[in-house]
């Protein structure tokens, strides 16, 4: 049978149409309403509504912890449960121990600890501090939530807002996992430290094209202005010289490859800093199961390591 132009030129929109279609339905599929749904709740902080959202599994235990997970940069409660593939809601099902709290940034951005950052939240100086103590109090008289166990996790400007917690609310957190995030440096510096340890886990790519893993300017599409940050070594320094006693470091063996993990525990063994090293990865969230589109100037995402379950795993084993 001859094959002309016309005939080629139909084949090519149907196999056209059937790509779109099947991208389509991936997506569709990943957006559609998990079978998790969460309460809401808005609180007033200095005449501002804050929004947050919240899950609590079916049979939680008595007590439970509060995780807290915070999206990036120009990021919603759904695009982070979205870049997540909902993985902190299935944890949190199965586990039964913790009551997991999406929290809303002003503007959909954190007032963090970069002095030179332009957005909203930082140009207003939203009070972040004072939203997350009245969350707390809020989950703590309503649910029983213990607050001897509460953690926050989160990515990028999320990551930067966990350090500011560890930073100036050491005494409310028992741990803290920031990924794609690096402390900025002291001239970028405006959070009042208190120099208190709390256990910390980084998760960042050596790769990544907007925290640079080895310290310099943070550069976003373009934009430079949230300023300079230490390098990831230099910032797991930082909480491991808080550390009481003489610490003990170890390297932790993973069958993946381009993983490297280094753990330090304080003499005591309440107090642990972790820094995981992805190698050759992106400003992205390590999962199997990654978001099918994500832009590419972020640089690639690991599927060996899965964020949720380590991020969770370095929970629980401080309780």
């Amino acid at each position: 049978m001859k094959i002309n132009k016309r005939m080629l030129t139909a084949l090519a929109i149907i196999l056209g149409l059937l790509f779109i279609g099947t991208y389509y339905l991936i997506i569709h599929r990943r957006l559609q309403a998990p079978r998790w749904s969460l309460s809401s709740a808005t609180l007033p902080i200095d005449g501002i509504d804050r929004h947050f959202s919240y899950y609590i599994p079916e049979g939680i235990s008595r007590q439970p912890a509060l995780v807290f997970v915070l999206h990036g940069s120009k990021g919603t409660v759904n695009i982070m449960r979205y870049l997540t593939d909902y993985e902190f809601e299935k944890i949190a099902s199965h586990r039964k121990d913790f009551i997991l709290v999406y929290p809303q940034g002003f503007d959909r951005h954190w007032n963090d600890c970069r002095a030179s950052a332009t957005y909203r939240a930082k140009r207003e100086n939203i009070d972040d501090i004072a939203f997350f103590r009245e969350m707390i109090t809020y989950l703590s008289d309503r649910y029983g939530a213990d607050r001897q166990a509460v953690f926050a996790t989160g990515y990028s400007n999320g990551g930067h807002m966990c350090l500011k917690l560890a930073y100036e609310l050491p005494e409310a957190f028992r741990g803290i996992a920031p990924i794609a995030a690096n402390l900025p440096d002291v001239a970028n510096n405006d959070c009042i430290r208190k120099d208190r340890p709390v256990s910390v886990l980084f998760v960042n790519g050596t790769a990544d094209p907007v925290n640079p893993y080895n310290g310099g300017l943070v550069v976003l599409k373009g934009d430079s202005s949230r300023g300079r940050v230490y390098s990831t070594a230099e910032s797991g320094q930082y909480w491991i010289d808080l550390l009481p006693g003489a610490p003990k470091t170890e390297r932790i063996p993973y069958d993946a490859p381009r993983i490297e993990h280094f753990r330090t525990i304080s003499e005591d063994g309440r107090y642990k800093v972790e820094v995981v090293s992805v190698k050759e990865g992106g400003h992205t969230i390590p999962l199997r199961r990654p978001a099918p589109y994500l832009p590419g100037f972020i640089g690639a995402t690991n599927r060996n390591l899965h964020a949720p379950d380590l991020v969770i795993d370095f929970f629980e084993n401080l309780k």
